[in-house]
């Protein structure tokens, strides 16, 4: 009788091994897919402005991602992302520029500059609770602002610009597969950050850092690390940004630009690494395709984002979260059906 009940449960945890298996390899599927249709996209639907369209959509993806990581699992709100883009693509742009460092060496650097200024807030401010940390990173981004626009090496107001492209004739469709493929590893990095083990010690820490501490988890030392990471994606962001817009000014620091940041994550879902980047396709899409109605595409957009925060404050991913507990829930009942259950 024992003998049958421990076949019994190996059977069913067998059967559930194999329900994720599948529901995995679902999801994994439906990535590849996705990303092979995007890297068809410039053969059948070649038009200029929707390639410059999707590369701004990609660049965005990478900065809305990494700012929903360190919200959305570590707990930190802060508003300093739209300054790490910028500090990204000034550096970027001041090496390449001025000392004729090649351009990718520029966008690798980018990403380290970014990196070394989150350092200098994250020490500072991440032992602080609550808003402190979004009132320091809202005062942190305004000092940057006001430097690039102060600052005779950053050519003040007037910016910097002429900055080269990624290579000599490097066209829309050659620039969209670089920023395709850039943004596909960033955003994996942070999937398998927040699906591994370090991500699991992640979570604690949003859920309680005390309990966390008291297991052996070192808080500060995440904290630091995972926004480091978050500034060093938002840095490379920034720098394929400068080069492909040939030039970069202190309006880049503008607070409305980290709220669009922030409305990109929101509206798709700061709980998941995918969903930001639904967010971010649905802000720069509608905005743009409303433009012809001008000011009330704002009011409209407000309208969307406030109906989508009271039915669906898990953000736009959720639904296709739905979708997938579904097949995954058919795949359940069918297999119990197999087994006689």
């Amino acid at each position: 009788m024992e003998l049958k009940r421990d076949s019994r449960e190996e059977s069913n945890m067998r059967s559930n091994l194999l329900i994720l298996h599948k529901s995995n390899s679902l999801r994994i599927v439906v990535v590849l897919f996705v990303i092979g249709l995007l890297a068809v996209l410039p053969f059948f639907g070649g038009d200029p402005y929707i390639i410059h369209l999707m590369i701004l959509w990609l660049i965005w993806s990478m900065v809305a991602c990494s700012w929903s990581v360190l919200l959305g699992f570590l707990g930190i709100f802060h508003f300093a992302q739209i300054a790490f883009f910028g500090i990204g693509g000034y550096g970027s742009a001041l090496l390449t520029v001025n000392v004729g460092v090649p351009v990718w060496l520029g966008i690798v650097f980018a990403g380290f500059v970014s990196g070394v200024f989150s350092l200098g807030i994250s020490v500072t401010s991440l032992r602080l609770k609550g808003p402190y940390i979004g009132v320091v990173s809202l005062g942190f981004s305004e000092c940057i602002r006001i430097a690039a626009s102060n600052l005779d090496f950053t050519k003040a107001e007037l910016g910097i610009w002429g900055v080269p492209a990624l290579w000599r004739d490097c066209g829309k469709v050659g620039f969209f597969y670089c920023i395709l493929i850039v943004a596909t590893l960033a955003i994996s990095i942070l999937y398998v950050i927040v699906t591994s083990k370090y991500g699991l010690a992640i979570k604690a820490v949003k859920e309680s850092a005390m309990s966390a501490e008291s297991v052996g988890i070192r808080i500060y030392k995440i904290k630091i690390s995972i926004f480091f990471i978050n500034s060093f994606f938002a840095g490379v962001a920034g720098g394929f940004y400068v080069h492909y817009m040939s030039g970069i000014s202190p309006e880049i620091f503008k607070i409305g630009n980290m709220i669009d940041i922030m409305v990109m994550g929101i509206i798709g879902g700061i709980t998941s690494v995918f969903g930001p980047i639904a967010g971010a396709f649905l802000v720069l899409f509608s905005l743009e395709y409303l433009r012809s109605i001008q000011d009330l595409r704002f009011m409209i957009y407000g309208v969307v984002v406030i109906l989508l925060m009271i039915f669906k404050p898990q953000g736009v991913y959720s639904i296709i979260q739905l979708v997938f507990e579904w097949i995954e829930l058919k795949w359940i009942v069918r297999s119990y059906s197999k087994t006689g259950r």
